[in-house]
Protein backbone atom coordinates (compact mmCIF):
# COMPACT_ATOMS: atom_id res chain seq x y z
CA UNK A 1 0.00 0.00 0.00
CA UNK A 2 2.63 2.74 0.84
CA UNK A 3 4.71 1.58 -2.52
CA UNK A 4 1.36 2.83 -4.25
CA UNK A 5 0.71 5.99 -2.16
CA UNK A 6 4.11 6.64 -3.31
CA UNK A 7 4.32 5.81 -6.90
CA UNK A 8 1.01 8.20 -7.27
CA UNK A 9 2.92 11.20 -5.28
CA UNK A 10 5.93 10.61 -7.43
CA UNK A 11 3.49 10.89 -10.61
CA UNK A 12 1.76 13.79 -9.54
CA UNK A 13 4.60 15.53 -8.66
CA UNK A 14 5.76 15.37 -12.17
CA UNK A 15 2.59 16.45 -13.94
CA UNK A 16 3.08 19.69 -12.04
CA UNK A 17 6.48 19.98 -12.88
CA UNK A 18 5.91 19.45 -16.13
CA UNK A 19 2.90 21.88 -16.27
CA UNK A 20 5.06 24.71 -14.24
CA UNK A 21 7.13 23.96 -17.32
CA UNK A 22 5.13 24.73 -19.91
CA UNK A 23 3.54 27.34 -18.29
CA UNK A 24 6.66 28.88 -18.04
CA UNK A 25 5.79 29.67 -13.83
CA UNK A 26 8.81 29.96 -11.70
CA UNK A 27 9.27 28.06 -8.59
CA UNK A 28 10.35 30.86 -6.53
CA UNK A 29 7.55 32.95 -7.63
CA UNK A 30 5.85 32.57 -4.90
CA UNK A 31 7.08 32.37 -0.66
CA UNK A 32 7.41 28.93 0.24
CA UNK A 33 5.93 27.98 3.34
CA UNK A 34 8.27 26.42 6.21
CA UNK A 35 6.96 22.94 6.46
CA UNK A 36 8.76 20.64 9.39
CA UNK A 37 10.90 17.84 8.06
CA UNK A 38 8.95 14.62 7.89
CA UNK A 39 11.25 11.63 8.29
CA UNK A 40 11.72 9.38 5.90
CA UNK A 41 11.09 5.87 6.53
CA UNK A 42 13.86 3.42 6.11
CA UNK A 43 14.24 2.27 2.33
CA UNK A 44 13.30 -1.42 2.01
CA UNK A 45 15.81 -3.88 -0.01
CA UNK A 46 14.43 -4.55 -3.03
CA UNK A 47 12.97 -7.94 -3.89
CA UNK A 48 14.67 -10.27 -5.63
CA UNK A 49 13.30 -10.81 -9.16
CA UNK A 50 11.19 -13.19 -10.09
CA UNK A 51 12.49 -16.33 -11.66
CA UNK A 52 11.82 -16.10 -15.41
CA UNK A 53 9.72 -19.13 -16.36
CA UNK A 54 12.00 -22.24 -18.02
CA UNK A 55 9.90 -22.86 -21.34
CA UNK A 56 10.12 -26.63 -22.31
CA UNK A 57 10.64 -27.49 -25.50
CA UNK A 58 8.33 -28.18 -27.79
CA UNK A 59 7.42 -31.74 -28.22
CA UNK A 60 7.67 -33.67 -31.75
CA UNK A 61 4.20 -35.50 -31.66
CA UNK A 62 1.86 -36.18 -28.49
CA UNK A 63 -1.56 -38.15 -29.42
CA UNK A 64 -3.07 -37.16 -26.18
CA UNK A 65 -3.10 -33.84 -27.21
CA UNK A 66 -4.06 -34.19 -30.56
CA UNK A 67 -7.03 -36.24 -29.97
CA UNK A 68 -7.88 -33.80 -26.93
CA UNK A 69 -8.23 -30.71 -28.65
CA UNK A 70 -9.46 -29.74 -32.00
CA UNK A 71 -9.75 -32.96 -33.26
CA UNK A 72 -12.75 -34.61 -30.59
CA UNK A 73 -14.45 -30.79 -30.78
CA UNK A 74 -15.08 -30.88 -34.33
CA UNK A 75 -16.09 -34.67 -34.39
CA UNK A 76 -18.19 -34.53 -30.87
CA UNK A 77 -20.37 -30.78 -32.45
CA UNK A 78 -21.02 -32.97 -35.85
CA UNK A 79 -21.75 -35.98 -33.78
CA UNK A 80 -24.42 -33.71 -31.86
CA UNK A 81 -25.88 -32.15 -34.61
CA UNK A 82 -26.56 -35.63 -36.61
CA UNK A 83 -27.68 -37.07 -33.53
CA UNK A 84 -30.33 -34.40 -33.21
CA UNK A 85 -31.68 -34.92 -36.62
CA UNK A 86 -31.72 -38.44 -36.32
CA UNK A 87 -33.64 -37.96 -33.67
CA UNK A 88 -36.25 -36.22 -35.44
CA UNK A 89 -36.33 -38.29 -38.42
CA UNK A 90 -37.22 -41.59 -35.97
CA UNK A 91 -39.18 -39.98 -33.82
CA UNK A 92 -41.01 -39.12 -36.72
CA UNK A 93 -41.06 -42.47 -38.89
CA UNK A 94 -41.94 -44.56 -35.31
CA UNK A 95 -44.40 -42.01 -33.94
CA UNK A 96 -43.06 -41.77 -30.40
CA UNK A 97 -44.76 -38.49 -30.04
CA UNK A 98 -46.36 -36.21 -31.43
CA UNK A 99 -45.55 -33.29 -33.77
CA UNK A 100 -45.87 -30.01 -31.36
CA UNK A 101 -44.06 -31.99 -28.57
CA UNK A 102 -41.22 -33.50 -31.12
CA UNK A 103 -40.53 -29.48 -32.09
CA UNK A 104 -41.03 -28.31 -28.25
CA UNK A 105 -38.28 -31.19 -27.22
CA UNK A 106 -36.17 -30.06 -30.40
CA UNK A 107 -35.97 -26.46 -29.45
CA UNK A 108 -35.65 -27.04 -25.62
CA UNK A 109 -32.47 -29.33 -26.43
CA UNK A 110 -31.03 -26.88 -28.82
CA UNK A 111 -31.62 -23.93 -26.48
CA UNK A 112 -29.95 -25.96 -23.64
CA UNK A 113 -26.83 -26.96 -25.90
CA UNK A 114 -26.57 -22.96 -26.41
CA UNK A 115 -26.51 -22.20 -22.96
CA UNK A 116 -24.56 -24.48 -22.02
CA UNK A 117 -21.90 -23.89 -24.16
CA UNK A 118 -21.63 -20.36 -23.10
CA UNK A 119 -21.55 -21.56 -19.64
CA UNK A 120 -18.59 -23.59 -20.10
CA UNK A 121 -17.00 -20.68 -21.96
CA UNK A 122 -17.52 -18.16 -19.29
CA UNK A 123 -16.88 -20.48 -16.85
CA UNK A 124 -14.05 -22.56 -18.05
CA UNK A 125 -12.57 -20.43 -20.83
CA UNK A 126 -12.18 -21.05 -24.33
CA UNK A 127 -12.21 -24.53 -24.39
CA UNK A 128 -13.12 -26.72 -27.55
CA UNK A 129 -15.68 -27.96 -25.31
CA UNK A 130 -17.79 -24.80 -25.36
CA UNK A 131 -16.87 -23.64 -28.45
CA UNK A 132 -18.59 -26.79 -30.10
CA UNK A 133 -21.40 -27.03 -27.83
CA UNK A 134 -22.30 -23.68 -28.76
CA UNK A 135 -22.01 -24.37 -32.72
CA UNK A 136 -23.68 -27.68 -32.25
CA UNK A 137 -26.68 -26.25 -30.32
CA UNK A 138 -27.71 -22.86 -33.01
CA UNK A 139 -27.14 -25.70 -36.03
CA UNK A 140 -30.03 -27.77 -34.45
CA UNK A 141 -31.75 -24.20 -33.36
CA UNK A 142 -31.94 -23.40 -37.07
CA UNK A 143 -32.48 -26.74 -38.12
CA UNK A 144 -35.83 -27.23 -35.23
CA UNK A 145 -36.58 -24.13 -36.65
CA UNK A 146 -37.29 -25.56 -40.27
CA UNK A 147 -38.36 -28.42 -39.55
CA UNK A 148 -41.69 -26.70 -37.21
CA UNK A 149 -41.85 -24.12 -40.30
CA UNK A 150 -41.44 -25.87 -43.74
CA UNK A 151 -42.08 -29.94 -43.13
CA UNK A 152 -44.57 -29.35 -40.11
CA UNK A 153 -46.01 -26.26 -40.53
CA UNK A 154 -46.47 -25.70 -36.92
CA UNK A 155 -44.87 -22.35 -37.14
CA UNK A 156 -46.45 -19.42 -39.89
CA UNK A 157 -43.53 -18.13 -41.83
CA UNK A 158 -43.10 -15.23 -40.75
CA UNK A 159 -42.33 -16.21 -37.44
CA UNK A 160 -40.32 -19.04 -38.44
CA UNK A 161 -38.32 -16.25 -39.98
CA UNK A 162 -37.85 -13.80 -37.52
CA UNK A 163 -36.44 -16.72 -34.89
CA UNK A 164 -34.12 -18.08 -38.59
CA UNK A 165 -32.79 -14.44 -38.36
CA UNK A 166 -32.48 -14.15 -34.31
CA UNK A 167 -30.38 -17.35 -34.71
CA UNK A 168 -28.18 -16.40 -37.48
CA UNK A 169 -27.37 -13.36 -35.80
CA UNK A 170 -26.50 -14.90 -32.83
CA UNK A 171 -24.23 -17.26 -34.46
CA UNK A 172 -22.63 -14.13 -36.85
CA UNK A 173 -22.11 -12.14 -33.58
CA UNK A 174 -20.95 -14.97 -31.41
CA UNK A 175 -18.17 -16.41 -34.41
CA UNK A 176 -17.04 -12.47 -34.79
CA UNK A 177 -16.84 -12.16 -31.07
CA UNK A 178 -14.90 -15.41 -30.25
CA UNK A 179 -13.20 -15.48 -33.57
CA UNK A 180 -14.59 -18.79 -33.70
CA UNK A 181 -14.16 -21.16 -36.47
CA UNK A 182 -16.39 -23.92 -34.84
CA UNK A 183 -19.01 -21.93 -34.52
CA UNK A 184 -18.73 -20.86 -38.37
CA UNK A 185 -18.01 -24.26 -39.45
CA UNK A 186 -20.33 -26.22 -37.63
CA UNK A 187 -22.98 -23.84 -36.84
CA UNK A 188 -23.37 -21.79 -39.48
CA UNK A 189 -22.43 -24.67 -42.35
CA UNK A 190 -24.90 -26.70 -40.45
CA UNK A 191 -27.96 -23.95 -41.05
CA UNK A 192 -27.06 -23.57 -44.44
CA UNK A 193 -27.89 -27.10 -44.73
CA UNK A 194 -30.81 -27.11 -42.38
CA UNK A 195 -33.46 -27.20 -45.19
CA UNK A 196 -32.01 -29.84 -47.13
CA UNK A 197 -32.06 -31.86 -43.72
CA UNK A 198 -35.42 -31.32 -42.99
CA UNK A 199 -36.13 -32.42 -46.82
CA UNK A 200 -37.77 -28.60 -47.45
CA UNK A 201 -38.04 -28.83 -51.19
CA UNK A 202 -37.81 -25.96 -53.45
CA UNK A 203 -40.47 -23.90 -51.88
CA UNK A 204 -40.08 -20.24 -51.48
CA UNK A 205 -39.65 -20.37 -47.89
CA UNK A 206 -36.82 -22.93 -47.47
CA UNK A 207 -34.77 -20.91 -49.94
CA UNK A 208 -35.97 -17.69 -47.55
CA UNK A 209 -33.97 -19.65 -44.63
CA UNK A 210 -31.00 -20.87 -46.38
CA UNK A 211 -30.45 -16.98 -47.55
CA UNK A 212 -30.34 -16.35 -44.21
CA UNK A 213 -27.82 -18.41 -42.98
CA UNK A 214 -25.98 -17.68 -45.77
CA UNK A 215 -25.90 -13.87 -45.26
CA UNK A 216 -24.91 -14.88 -41.90
CA UNK A 217 -21.79 -16.95 -43.40
CA UNK A 218 -20.87 -13.71 -45.74
CA UNK A 219 -20.70 -11.58 -42.83
CA UNK A 220 -18.16 -13.19 -40.78
CA UNK A 221 -16.13 -14.04 -43.94
CA UNK A 222 -15.91 -9.93 -44.47
CA UNK A 223 -15.67 -9.43 -40.66
CA UNK A 224 -12.62 -12.50 -40.28
CA UNK A 225 -11.49 -13.26 -44.01
CA UNK A 226 -11.62 -17.09 -43.57
CA UNK A 227 -11.59 -17.79 -47.44
CA UNK A 228 -12.62 -21.60 -46.43
CA UNK A 229 -16.32 -20.51 -45.21
CA UNK A 230 -16.85 -18.67 -48.22
CA UNK A 231 -15.98 -21.97 -50.74
CA UNK A 232 -17.88 -24.10 -48.41
CA UNK A 233 -20.60 -21.54 -48.30
CA UNK A 234 -20.84 -21.41 -52.26
CA UNK A 235 -20.69 -25.32 -52.17
CA UNK A 236 -23.64 -25.94 -50.06
CA UNK A 237 -26.08 -22.66 -51.08
CA UNK A 238 -25.48 -22.41 -54.40
CA UNK A 239 -27.10 -25.99 -55.39
CA UNK A 240 -29.88 -25.08 -53.24
CA UNK A 241 -30.83 -21.52 -55.19
CA UNK A 242 -29.95 -23.25 -58.77
CA UNK A 243 -32.86 -25.61 -57.77
CA UNK A 244 -34.98 -22.82 -56.62
CA UNK A 245 -34.41 -21.10 -60.09
CA UNK A 246 -35.20 -23.92 -61.91
CA UNK A 247 -38.73 -25.00 -60.62
CA UNK A 248 -39.95 -21.38 -60.57
CA UNK A 249 -38.55 -20.19 -63.94
CA UNK A 250 -40.94 -21.34 -66.14
CA UNK A 251 -44.04 -19.37 -64.27
CA UNK A 252 -41.93 -16.56 -62.33
CA UNK A 253 -39.09 -15.35 -64.79
CA UNK A 254 -39.09 -11.89 -63.47
CA UNK A 255 -38.39 -13.02 -60.13
CA UNK A 256 -36.30 -16.24 -61.20
CA UNK A 257 -33.83 -13.41 -62.38
CA UNK A 258 -34.22 -10.49 -59.47
CA UNK A 259 -33.40 -13.69 -57.02
CA UNK A 260 -30.15 -15.09 -59.12
CA UNK A 261 -28.84 -11.66 -59.41
CA UNK A 262 -29.21 -11.02 -55.64
CA UNK A 263 -27.40 -14.30 -55.09
CA UNK A 264 -24.82 -12.99 -57.84
CA UNK A 265 -24.03 -9.93 -55.66
CA UNK A 266 -23.76 -11.83 -52.29
CA UNK A 267 -21.30 -13.99 -53.81
CA UNK A 268 -19.69 -11.78 -54.91
CA UNK A 269 -19.47 -10.02 -51.66
CA UNK A 270 -18.23 -13.48 -50.31
CA UNK A 271 -15.46 -13.78 -52.86
CA UNK A 272 -13.85 -9.90 -52.10
CA UNK A 273 -15.78 -8.45 -49.14
CA UNK A 274 -12.81 -8.79 -46.65
CA UNK A 275 -9.96 -7.37 -49.49
CA UNK A 276 -12.26 -4.16 -49.99
CA UNK A 277 -12.68 -3.96 -46.06
CA UNK A 278 -8.95 -4.48 -45.34
CA UNK A 279 -7.61 -4.00 -48.39
CA UNK A 280 -4.07 -5.98 -49.28
CA UNK A 281 -1.56 -5.28 -52.10
CA UNK A 282 -2.89 -8.75 -53.85
CA UNK A 283 -5.53 -11.16 -54.08
CA UNK A 284 -5.81 -14.35 -52.72
CA UNK A 285 -6.04 -17.36 -54.84
CA UNK A 286 -9.69 -18.65 -53.31
CA UNK A 287 -11.32 -15.15 -54.01
CA UNK A 288 -10.23 -15.06 -57.27
CA UNK A 289 -11.14 -18.40 -58.09
CA UNK A 290 -14.85 -18.35 -56.53
CA UNK A 291 -15.01 -14.77 -58.67
CA UNK A 292 -14.45 -16.70 -61.63
CA UNK A 293 -16.74 -19.50 -60.59
CA UNK A 294 -19.49 -17.39 -59.42
CA UNK A 295 -19.47 -15.72 -62.59
CA UNK A 296 -19.76 -18.47 -64.71
CA UNK A 297 -22.12 -20.65 -63.03
CA UNK A 298 -24.12 -17.25 -63.01
CA UNK A 299 -23.53 -16.67 -66.59
CA UNK A 300 -24.44 -20.09 -67.69
CA UNK A 301 -27.12 -21.16 -65.72
CA UNK A 302 -29.25 -17.38 -66.04
CA UNK A 303 -28.87 -18.08 -70.09
CA UNK A 304 -30.13 -21.35 -69.81
CA UNK A 305 -33.10 -20.71 -67.60
CA UNK A 306 -34.08 -17.69 -70.50
CA UNK A 307 -33.42 -19.83 -73.00
CA UNK A 308 -35.52 -22.57 -71.65
CA UNK A 309 -38.19 -20.02 -71.17
CA UNK A 310 -37.86 -19.38 -75.31
CA UNK A 311 -36.52 -15.59 -74.71
CA UNK A 312 -33.14 -16.65 -76.62
CA UNK A 313 -32.46 -12.96 -77.39
CA UNK A 314 -33.15 -12.40 -73.31
CA UNK A 315 -30.81 -14.66 -72.72
CA UNK A 316 -27.93 -13.39 -74.97
CA UNK A 317 -28.70 -9.89 -73.32
CA UNK A 318 -28.34 -11.12 -69.94
CA UNK A 319 -24.67 -12.26 -70.93
CA UNK A 320 -24.42 -8.41 -71.99
CA UNK A 321 -26.07 -7.13 -68.92
CA UNK A 322 -23.46 -9.04 -66.26
CA UNK A 323 -20.51 -8.02 -68.45
CA UNK A 324 -21.54 -4.44 -68.13
CA UNK A 325 -22.09 -5.03 -64.00
CA UNK A 326 -18.45 -6.51 -63.97
CA UNK A 327 -17.26 -3.21 -65.32
CA UNK A 328 -19.18 -1.22 -63.34
CA UNK A 329 -17.76 -3.05 -60.02
CA UNK A 330 -14.30 -2.98 -61.63
CA UNK A 331 -14.81 0.71 -61.84
CA UNK A 332 -16.12 1.13 -58.22
CA UNK A 333 -13.01 -0.82 -56.68
CA UNK A 334 -10.45 0.97 -58.83
CA UNK A 335 -11.36 4.35 -57.88
CA UNK A 336 -11.07 2.71 -53.77
CA UNK A 337 -8.21 1.58 -52.62
CA UNK A 338 -8.47 -1.59 -52.89
CA UNK A 339 -6.20 -3.58 -54.90
CA UNK A 340 -5.60 -2.95 -58.31
CA UNK A 341 -5.87 -6.67 -59.10
CA UNK A 342 -9.37 -7.00 -58.28
CA UNK A 343 -10.45 -4.69 -60.70
CA UNK A 344 -8.61 -6.19 -63.44
CA UNK A 345 -10.05 -9.74 -62.67
CA UNK A 346 -13.77 -7.71 -63.20
CA UNK A 347 -12.45 -6.17 -66.06
CA UNK A 348 -11.40 -9.64 -67.76
CA UNK A 349 -14.19 -11.53 -66.40
CA UNK A 350 -16.27 -8.84 -68.65
CA UNK A 351 -14.07 -9.02 -71.87
CA UNK A 352 -14.98 -13.17 -71.39
CA UNK A 353 -18.58 -12.86 -70.98
CA UNK A 354 -18.70 -9.84 -74.25
CA UNK A 355 -16.84 -12.54 -76.18
CA UNK A 356 -19.37 -15.47 -75.48
CA UNK A 357 -21.94 -13.09 -75.90
CA UNK A 358 -20.93 -12.30 -79.41
CA UNK A 359 -20.15 -15.26 -80.36
CA UNK A 360 -23.97 -16.65 -79.46
CA UNK A 361 -25.68 -13.41 -80.57
CA UNK A 362 -24.00 -12.66 -83.69
CA UNK A 363 -22.89 -14.19 -86.97
CA UNK A 364 -21.21 -13.87 -89.82
CA UNK A 365 -19.27 -10.66 -90.74
CA UNK A 366 -20.19 -8.99 -87.45
CA UNK A 367 -18.86 -11.70 -85.37
CA UNK A 368 -15.56 -10.52 -86.88
CA UNK A 369 -15.94 -6.88 -86.17
CA UNK A 370 -17.03 -7.21 -83.12
CA UNK A 371 -14.11 -10.02 -82.52
CA UNK A 372 -11.77 -7.34 -83.99
CA UNK A 373 -13.03 -4.46 -81.66
CA UNK A 374 -12.40 -6.58 -78.27
CA UNK A 375 -8.97 -7.06 -79.54
CA UNK A 376 -8.15 -3.46 -80.23
CA UNK A 377 -9.40 -2.38 -77.08
CA UNK A 378 -7.42 -5.84 -75.05
CA UNK A 379 -4.80 -4.63 -76.77
CA UNK A 380 -5.22 -0.86 -76.13
CA UNK A 381 -5.42 -1.46 -72.78
CA UNK A 382 -2.53 -2.81 -72.25
CA UNK A 383 -2.55 -6.66 -72.98
CA UNK A 384 0.07 -5.98 -75.98
CA UNK A 385 -2.48 -8.57 -77.96
CA UNK A 386 -1.40 -11.67 -75.68
CA UNK A 387 -5.14 -12.11 -75.07
CA UNK A 388 -6.58 -11.33 -78.53
CA UNK A 389 -4.30 -13.57 -80.11
CA UNK A 390 -5.17 -16.51 -77.75
CA UNK A 391 -8.67 -15.91 -77.99
CA UNK A 392 -8.32 -15.89 -82.02
CA UNK A 393 -6.30 -18.76 -82.74
CA UNK A 394 -8.38 -20.81 -80.22
CA UNK A 395 -11.86 -20.33 -82.57
CA UNK A 396 -12.91 -23.87 -83.96
CA UNK A 397 -11.93 -24.55 -87.39
CA UNK A 398 -15.57 -25.81 -88.15
CA UNK A 399 -18.72 -25.40 -86.61
CA UNK A 400 -20.37 -28.09 -84.65
CA UNK A 401 -22.56 -28.97 -87.93
CA UNK A 402 -19.25 -29.26 -89.71
CA UNK A 403 -19.30 -26.21 -91.47
CA UNK A 404 -15.54 -23.52 -91.58
CA UNK A 405 -15.66 -21.05 -88.53
CA UNK A 406 -16.63 -18.09 -90.71
CA UNK A 407 -13.59 -15.63 -91.54
CA UNK A 408 -11.54 -17.15 -88.96
CA UNK A 409 -8.30 -16.17 -91.32
CA UNK A 410 -9.62 -12.13 -91.62
CA UNK A 411 -9.63 -12.75 -87.49
CA UNK A 412 -6.89 -13.40 -87.36
CA UNK A 413 -5.33 -10.97 -89.78
CA UNK A 414 -7.55 -7.94 -88.33
CA UNK A 415 -5.95 -9.10 -84.15
CA UNK A 416 -2.05 -9.33 -85.42
CA UNK A 417 -2.99 -6.03 -87.73
CA UNK A 418 -4.24 -4.27 -83.94
CA UNK A 419 -1.32 -5.77 -82.40
CA UNK A 420 1.14 -3.96 -84.48
CA UNK A 421 -0.88 -1.20 -84.10
CA UNK A 422 -1.30 -0.58 -80.41
CA UNK A 423 2.21 -1.04 -79.63
CA UNK A 424 2.69 2.30 -80.69
CA UNK A 425 -1.23 3.94 -79.97
CA UNK A 426 -1.53 2.89 -76.92
CA UNK A 427 1.77 4.54 -75.39
CA UNK A 428 0.83 7.51 -76.54
CA UNK A 429 -3.08 7.75 -75.57
CA UNK A 430 -3.18 5.53 -72.76
CA UNK A 431 -1.73 8.50 -69.94
CA UNK A 432 -3.84 10.97 -71.37
CA UNK A 433 -6.88 8.79 -71.12
CA UNK A 434 -6.24 7.80 -67.51
CA UNK A 435 -5.26 11.64 -66.42
CA UNK A 436 -8.77 12.81 -68.00
CA UNK A 437 -10.63 9.92 -65.87
CA UNK A 438 -8.84 10.77 -62.90
CA UNK A 439 -7.47 6.95 -62.62
CA UNK A 440 -4.10 8.18 -61.52
CA UNK A 441 -2.54 9.94 -58.44
CA UNK A 442 -4.67 12.97 -56.75
CA UNK A 443 -1.58 15.68 -56.80
CA UNK A 444 -3.97 17.76 -54.70
CA UNK A 445 -5.29 14.81 -52.37
CA UNK A 446 -1.47 13.77 -52.46
CA UNK A 447 -0.11 17.95 -51.15
CA UNK A 448 -2.91 18.07 -48.86
CA UNK A 449 -1.47 14.85 -46.77
CA UNK A 450 2.17 15.88 -47.16
CA UNK A 451 1.08 18.99 -45.50
CA UNK A 452 -0.66 17.74 -42.85
CA UNK A 453 2.31 15.41 -42.37
CA UNK A 454 4.72 18.13 -42.42
CA UNK A 455 2.16 20.22 -39.41
CA UNK A 456 2.06 17.34 -37.42
CA UNK A 457 5.99 16.97 -37.09
CA UNK A 458 6.26 20.52 -37.08
CA UNK A 459 4.11 20.23 -33.67
CA UNK A 460 5.82 17.60 -31.89
CA UNK A 461 8.99 19.55 -32.90
CA UNK A 462 8.13 22.35 -30.74
CA UNK A 463 6.36 20.07 -27.98
CA UNK A 464 9.94 18.32 -27.51
CA UNK A 465 11.64 21.96 -27.47
CA UNK A 466 9.69 22.78 -24.86
CA UNK A 467 10.28 19.90 -22.50
CA UNK A 468 14.25 19.99 -22.52
CA UNK A 469 13.89 22.56 -19.59
CA UNK A 470 11.36 20.60 -17.96
CA UNK A 471 13.06 17.06 -18.24
CA UNK A 472 16.61 18.13 -18.14
CA UNK A 473 17.83 14.06 -17.07
CA UNK A 474 15.63 12.87 -20.13
CA UNK A 475 17.80 14.94 -22.64
CA UNK A 476 18.98 11.26 -24.53
CA UNK A 477 15.25 10.64 -25.05
CA UNK A 478 14.60 13.79 -25.99
CA UNK A 479 17.44 13.67 -28.35
CA UNK A 480 16.30 10.48 -29.94
CA UNK A 481 12.70 11.78 -30.42
CA UNK A 482 13.73 15.15 -31.98
CA UNK A 483 16.24 13.17 -34.27
CA UNK A 484 13.37 10.61 -35.41
CA UNK A 485 11.09 13.64 -35.93
CA UNK A 486 13.44 15.45 -37.86
CA UNK A 487 13.94 12.21 -40.33
CA UNK A 488 10.36 12.35 -40.89
CA UNK A 489 10.26 16.03 -41.94
CA UNK A 490 13.12 15.33 -44.83
CA UNK A 491 10.94 12.43 -45.66
CA UNK A 492 7.81 14.96 -46.48
CA UNK A 493 9.66 17.34 -48.16
CA UNK A 494 11.40 14.70 -50.47
CA UNK A 495 7.38 12.81 -51.59
CA UNK A 496 6.29 16.63 -51.99
CA UNK A 497 9.29 17.48 -54.00
CA UNK A 498 8.09 16.40 -57.86
CA UNK A 499 11.75 17.05 -59.26
CA UNK A 500 13.29 14.28 -57.49
CA UNK A 501 15.57 11.86 -59.37
CA UNK A 502 13.73 8.65 -57.61
CA UNK A 503 16.57 7.93 -55.15
CA UNK A 504 14.58 9.05 -51.87
CA UNK A 505 11.51 6.70 -52.97
CA UNK A 506 13.74 4.12 -53.12
CA UNK A 507 15.37 5.41 -49.49
CA UNK A 508 11.96 5.72 -48.10
CA UNK A 509 11.29 1.83 -49.60
CA UNK A 510 13.89 0.22 -48.23
CA UNK A 511 13.14 2.31 -44.59
CA UNK A 512 10.00 0.78 -44.73
CA UNK A 513 11.27 -2.48 -45.58
CA UNK A 514 14.13 -2.60 -42.73
CA UNK A 515 10.96 -2.02 -40.42
CA UNK A 516 9.25 -4.66 -41.54
CA UNK A 517 12.12 -7.47 -41.22
CA UNK A 518 12.06 -6.24 -37.81
CA UNK A 519 8.63 -6.30 -37.16
CA UNK A 520 8.41 -9.95 -38.77
CA UNK A 521 11.51 -11.21 -36.20
CA UNK A 522 8.96 -9.86 -33.44
CA UNK A 523 6.16 -11.83 -34.91
CA UNK A 524 8.08 -14.93 -35.31
CA UNK A 525 9.34 -14.80 -31.60
CA UNK A 526 5.87 -13.86 -30.61
CA UNK A 527 4.41 -17.18 -32.40
CA UNK A 528 7.40 -19.24 -31.25
CA UNK A 529 6.22 -18.50 -27.43
CA UNK A 530 2.54 -19.45 -28.01
CA UNK A 531 3.86 -22.58 -29.87
CA UNK A 532 5.45 -23.48 -26.95
CA UNK A 533 2.88 -22.26 -24.21
CA UNK A 534 4.53 -19.16 -22.90
CA UNK A 535 1.83 -17.29 -23.59
CA UNK A 536 -2.26 -17.63 -24.11
CA UNK A 537 -4.88 -16.67 -27.22
CA UNK A 538 -5.67 -13.51 -25.14
CA UNK A 539 -1.75 -12.42 -24.84
CA UNK A 540 -1.29 -13.12 -28.60
CA UNK A 541 -4.07 -11.55 -30.01
CA UNK A 542 -2.98 -8.12 -27.88
CA UNK A 543 0.32 -8.24 -28.77
CA UNK A 544 -0.32 -9.15 -32.32
CA UNK A 545 -2.44 -5.96 -32.38
CA UNK A 546 0.20 -3.72 -31.22
CA UNK A 547 2.17 -4.42 -34.22
CA UNK A 548 -0.17 -4.17 -36.50
CA UNK A 549 -0.45 -0.95 -35.50
CA UNK A 550 3.46 -0.69 -35.48
CA UNK A 551 3.07 -1.81 -39.05
CA UNK A 552 0.54 0.36 -40.35
CA UNK A 553 2.58 3.17 -38.99
CA UNK A 554 5.88 1.88 -40.10
CA UNK A 555 4.21 2.30 -43.82
CA UNK A 556 2.99 5.31 -43.80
Amino acid sequence: MESTVEQRLNFLENRVKTLEGLLGVAAASSPARTVPPVPQPTPRKPAAPAAKPVLTPEPTFDLEELLGGRVLGWVGGVAVVIAAVFFVVMAVRNGWIGEAARMELAFAASTALVAAGIWLYERRGRTQAALATVAAGLAALYASDAATTLHYHLLSPPVGLVIAGIVGAVALVTAVRWDSREIAGIGIVGSLLAPVFVDAGTQTSSLVFMTIALIAAIAVVVQRGWAWLAVVAYVVSAPQAAAWLNAEHTHRLGLTLVVATAFWLLYVVAAIGHELRAPTESLRLSSASLLLANASVTAAGVWWLLDDAGHREGANAWLFALAGAHVVLGTLVLRSRASREIALLLYGVAAALVGIAVTVTLDGPAVVAAWSAEALVLAWAGMRGVVSLAVAIALPVVLLDGRPFPSREAVLIVTLTVIVFTLLGQGLTLPWLIRRLHLGTDLELREEESHARQELVAAATRRIDQLYPVWPGHRPLLDRLRAKYEHRSEHVERQRDPSGDGGADQEIIEHHEIERTILDSEREALLRLRADGAIDDDVLRTLERELDLEERRAGA
